[in-house]
């Protein structure tokens, strides 16, 4: 005959009220996470991800987001700049950090790891390890964006079947000089068998006008944007802001203008662009924050999305008087009013 203990038992769901009451607090426990992203707050292809960064974490982080704003600033000013965030940083007792492109990276990731932050990158389009020694790898972990530039652009091809001549348009900024690098290398152009790949830096808007006017002439060229700022007009002195500049292309082009992200489609009547999302960039890069905040196991120190996405304007069809090609028809695609 088994004999119960009643002092026993009752000690028992003492303990084990005491444990559920420690978890449960320990879970509910205010956390704090801090976004630095490379740019300004209002630059549109960060903006979606870092939202959806903060959507996703969990209920009880708190977020606060500072802005390294190294497009529209010099070398030296972002240096500046990135002493002082780090600063901020280093007070503020947080849980995780996150770094948002290549320039957060560049600037603060090492000196953050070396205070034993948990840092977690994303939208970081080159290899961690050329930014970071890998004897400070333990604490850091992220997303990496590697954009499908040249897939997009082939992915793309049944809006221009016979177009031959493409060039991608960029500024001299860090980012457009790391896509320039690694897809070009030393080279001027990339030459298929059917088609080639120019690039264009462009930093002054009297430059891009000239440009636009000699590439109306050729039938058989398509444009691709990445990202137009520091773009000065030589007129005034100014830069000119990479809205205006979409808009004024769009209006003087006279052809589509095609891209690699969501946003410009959404946002800037470019036609179509192909690849990943943004918000894919910005949930991944929350659940590894999550995983870091729960003492989680995260078997995969960096991941990458890599399911591409047609983004199609609507209204841009309408203009140009044309419907989203068969082939495409057969694949993922969303389209945007």
């Amino acid at each position: 005959m088994i004999t119960i203990n009643t002092k026993n038992i009752i000690k028992l769901l003492a303990v084990f009220v005491i444990f559920i009451s420690f978890s449960t607090c320990s879970q509910d426990k205010i956390k704090k996470a801090i976004i630095v992203s490379s740019y300004h707050q209002e630059f549109e292809v960060q903006r979606n991800m870092l939202q959806t960064l903060r959507d996703n974490l969990a209920v009880n982080v708190q977020t606060s987001t500072l802005y390294l704003d190294s497009k529209r600033t010099t070398q030296k000013a972002v240096e500046v700049k990135a002493s002082q965030l780090l600063q901020r940083i280093k007070g503020a007792a947080a849980d995780v950090i996150f770094l948002a492109d290549d320039n957060a990276v560049i600037h603060l990731a090492e000196k953050l790891l070396a205070q034993s932050f948990n840092v977690v990158i994303l939208g970081v389009n080159e290899n961690p390890r050329y930014y970071v020694d890998e004897a400070k790898f333990s604490n850091l972990k992220g997303v990496l964006e590697r954009p499908l530039y040249l897939r997009a652009i082939l992915e793309l091809k049944p809006f221009y079947p016979s177009s031959t001549d493409i060039t991608i348009l960029m500024d001299d900024t860090v980012t457009s000089n790391l896509i320039h690098s690694k897809l070009f290398e030393d080279n001027e152009a990339l030459i298929g068998r059917d088609m080639t790949i120019r690039y264009k830096k462009i930093t002054d808007f009297q430059s891009l006008v000239s440009f636009v006017e000699t590439k109306n002439k050729d039938i058989g060229h398509e444009l691709f944007v990445i990202t137009l700022f520091n773009i000065i007009d030589k007129e005034t002195g100014k830069i000119v802001a990479m809205n205006d500049i979409l808009t004024w292309l769009n209006k003087h082009y006279r052809k589509p203008i095609y891209s690699f992200w969501k946003t410009n489609v959404k946002e800037h009547d470019v036609l179509a662009a192909y690849g990943s999302s943004e918000e894919a960039q910005g949930m991944n890069a929350a659940e590894i924050g999550n995983d870091i905040i729960l003492g989680k196991k995260h078997f995969r120190d960096f991941v990458t999305p890599n399911e591409g996405t047609f983004y199609i304007s609507d209204k841009q069809l309408e203009k140009y008087r044309i419907d989203i090609p068969k082939e495409i028809k057969l694949k993922r695609f969303i389209t945007f009013k």
